[in-house]
């Protein structure tokens, strides 16, 4: 083969995002994390075929994608690419389960519901194996239990594709190496991190109630409406959520870029408002056309004031309800007049005192 196809895979809550950025970092590299459209627990064969092009199709030397949901199909991409390499990265079991418990409040995804108890998710209910175990905490743990029992059978019958790492190498340059070694990525090619403390869950939304989950999915499925009506089909948008919406809206033939972001990933908070316009206004300039804030990023406005007037002064303002707020930014300087970025101040080294979060 004259490119490393690889999987990452792993029962979630696991590292699987910081695999991914480990990953994209690297040159001639192309690393998604949950590439849409999500794959269903059960073989979807139109579905699966639709990746083995994807990937077949990508012209750098290393392409993959990471995600829990690809269990059910390792075995089918091993017999499409030989040398497929994958990686799975496990966890504690006690420390799965405690994770998953945090971050799915209201929602059960492991259990066939009718909705009483439970919401409903529809975007992600689909994804995830269900038993008929009403307990939730005990529904996860069996998730864990066979996710580990057949991750391992796989890696025995394919032993030269499947390597399993504790999460924790992802903490040292030592694991990063092996990482590497193991794709065959070259040494031009590779980007060591160092490990820093991570913060996510202040990123992601906890539910009280069951209500507080209609109220967010209905939301959100207007969310989705909204940007397909409002933003051309093939353009590339950023979209401020904190981290809350993003993985859950369909492609819909956009790009969607977070924001502050590195290699297509998200990179935190911006420290001040200087690096937000800074930021913006790179991203403008190589062609975005639009910036879309979502409801959980709405305290920006307040916070980020002189970026929020920034936006207000130079951007028409396209869509504004209790979802979203969107500027055009391609009517610049529609007041007249043109800020120039130099003028906020010495572009600021966006590396230094971010915020970053990950999985």
């Amino acid at each position: 083969m004259s490119k490393t196809i690889f999987l990452g895979c792993g029962t979630g809550r696991c590292g699987t995002t910081s695999l991914a950025k480990l990953l994209a970092s690297c040159e001639d590299t192309v690393c998604t994390h949950e590439r849409r459209p999500l794959l269903p627990w059960v073989f979807d064969e139109e579905l699966f075929q639709a990746r083995v092009s994807y990937f077949s199709q990508s012209s750098t030397s290393l392409v993959g994608d990471i995600s829990y949901f690809y269990l059910p199909y390792l075995e089918h991409f091993i017999r499409i690419f030989p040398q497929m390499k994958i990686i799975c990265l496990e966890r504690d079991r006690q420390e799965v389960i405690d994770s998953f418990m945090w971050k799915t409040q209201c929602q059960n995804h492991w259990y066939n519901h009718d909705g009483t108890e439970w919401a409903k998710n529809t975007v992600w209910d689909g994804t995830f194996p269900k038993y008929d175990i009403i307990d939730k905490a005990e529904a996860i743990g069996a998730y864990w239990d066979d996710y580990r029992k057949q991750i391992r059978l796989i890696a025995k019958m394919y032993p030269e594709n499947v390597q399993i790492f504790r999460m924790d190498i992802l903490s040292t340059l030592e694991g990063q190496k092996k990482i590497f070694d193991f794709l065959s990525v070259l040494e031009k090619n590779r980007r060591y991190q160092e490990k820093r403390k991570h913060n996510a869950r202040t990123l992601t939304n906890r539910f009280s109630t069951k209500d507080e989950v209609i109220d967010w999915m209905r939301r959100l499925l207007l969310a989705i409406q909204d940007i397909a009506a409002l933003i051309p089909s093939g353009d590339t948008f950023i979209l401020v959520d904190q981290e809350s919406i993003r993985d859950d809206l369909p492609t819909n033939g956009h790009h969607v870029i977070p924001f502050l972001e590195r290699d297509g990933m998200y990179w935190g908070l911006p420290p001040d408002d200087t690096t937000a316009m800074h930021e913006l206004e790179r991203l403008r300039q190589s062609g975005v056309g639009f910036i879309v804030f979502g409801w959980p990023a709405f305290w920006w406005f307040d916070y980020y004031s002189q970026f929020h007037h920034y936006l207000l002064t130079n951007f028409s303002c396209v869509l504004r309800n209790d979802r979203l707020v969107a500027f055009d930014l391609r009517t610049y300087a529609k007041k007249g007049f043109i800020i120039n970025a130099d003028a906020f101040g010495p572009n600021p080294d966006v590396n230094q005192g971010i915020v970053r979060s990950s999985s």
